[in-house]
């Protein structure tokens, strides 16, 4: 693929990258650090607004019964225009009508509990809190997912029982409006699995980190059972599934060694692109199946493409180095490094990406490095960095 070198706005540390001719936009790359020092710090979209979630002393993605500060970001200056405290079981903080929240179960298991909060003004506290919808036995592998589309807030649990010897998952779609069970499915148990909507229903797709079945799910209102739309050949497994309108996206990676990524097309229940080689061997995939952010579509002057960031240099003992940011433009078959970007020192992971606006957001979350030398360790045994925020625009 012929390449060529182009200016970026990037932050001191950040490096210009390789980038495919033809019309493709450059891009500008800023940063900022952010006040909030928190061990959980998430990134969403919540009604075109940018937030900021510190879950406090609430465990990862369990945060029954904590207190959250929640912080709205100007999408510009990358600066915090407002912090709100409250609990992180009440949707309103997070501007949502309905939203899952997760409790611990009582003794011996301790499964993890799955409910429903509503806001209401019927109560004093202005949400309420649902029974039990699902539990399981949680673990690195366990974590259900969810997704919202069609008024409806989609969760796929990968096991239907709380101890972990069960053979079938369970999807549920629950309504946006009141907080019910509006149906429910019987589905093989997956892990890691990724989800998208779109106006033909729900997509469930295996995750490179899945391992089986290796089938493509659709799941409409009113179906009885999910339907099998594509079985792939093993060993595949999908980095990214991108859905809207009436359009499927998803790129596939062999197992094999020195496979080659190839991308693919669903249009309405028809596939349209089977298997196409992608051009550029940058890889954009989940970063690690457990919520944690992965690749997320961005629209920009009519151009559909899928911005991710994955580690790039790495020093055991210290942490990431650099990142770099990946794009991939599915109708052209292609996908570039766009940028490297200098995370907080000591960072391992990315605590959130979204897109807003034409750009694709991500977060660094704050992070403790080791002192640098074994006499000042023994006096000052980390230092803390504060979590940085990123934005990456077409230009």
């Amino acid at each position: 693929m012929v390449s060529a070198v182009l200016a970026l706005t990037l932050e001191p540390g950040a490096s210009a990258p390789r980038v495919g001719v033809g019309g493709l936009p450059r891009v500008a790359v800023v940063s900022r650090g952010l006040p909030i020092l928190s061990n959980d710090t998430e990134l969403q979209v919540v009604g075109g607004r940018l937030m900021l979630i510190d879950y406090g002393r609430g465990t990862y993605r369990s945060a029954g019964g904590a207190v959250c500060r929640v912080a709205i970001v100007d999408p510009h200056s990358l600066r915090l225009v407002s912090v709100a405290t409250g609990a992180c079981d009440d949707p309103a903080l997070f501007d949502e009508r309905v939203m899952k929240v997760y409790r611990l179960g009582p003794p011996p298991q301790g499964a993890l509990e799955v409910h429903i909060a509503r806001i209401s003004a019927r109560v004093k506290a202005g949400y309420s809190l649902g029974p039990v919808v699902f539990s399981y036995e949680q673990c690195s592998d366990c974590w259900d997912e969810s997704v919202q589309g069609a008024r409806s807030l989609w969760i796929y649990a990968p096991f239907d029982q709380p101890i972990q010897r069960q053979t079938r998952g369970e999807l549920f779609r629950i309504s946006l409006r009141t907080g019910r069970v509006l149906e429910r499915w019987s589905m093989p148990s997956m892990v890691r699995v990724l989800l998208a909507v779109d106006d033909d229903g729900l997509w469930i797709a295996p995750s490179v980190d899945t391992g089986g079945p290796n089938v493509i799910y659709r799941v409409a209102p009113g179906m009885r059972t999910p339907s099998k739309m594509l079985a792939l050949a093993a060993p595949n497994g999908e980095r990214f599934l991108i859905a809207r309108g009436h359009t499927v996206w998803f790129e596939t990676l062999s197992l094999n060694p020195g496979g080659p990524a190839r991308l693919w097309r669903i249009q309405g229940t028809r596939v349209t692109v089977r298997g196409t080689a992608v051009s550029g061997d940058a890889p954009c995939t989940n970063a690690d199946g457990t919520g944690a952010p992965g690749p997320v579509p961005v629209l920009a002057n009519g151009t559909l493409a899928v911005y991710c960031t994955v580690i790039g240099k790495w020093s055991a003992g210290v942490g990431t180095l650099t990142q770099n940011v990946i794009r991939v433009v599915p109708e052209r078959r292609e996908q570039q490094q766009v940028a490297t970007v200098t995370p907080p020192p000591g960072s391992y992971d990315i605590a959130g990406a979204v897109a807003l606006n034409g750009s694709c957001y991500f977060l660094d979350p704050p992070t403790n490095t080791p002192a640098a030398t074994p006499e000042s360790r023994s006096r000052v045994p980390s230092v803390a960095h504060a979590a940085m925020l990123f934005r990456v625009t077409p230009r």
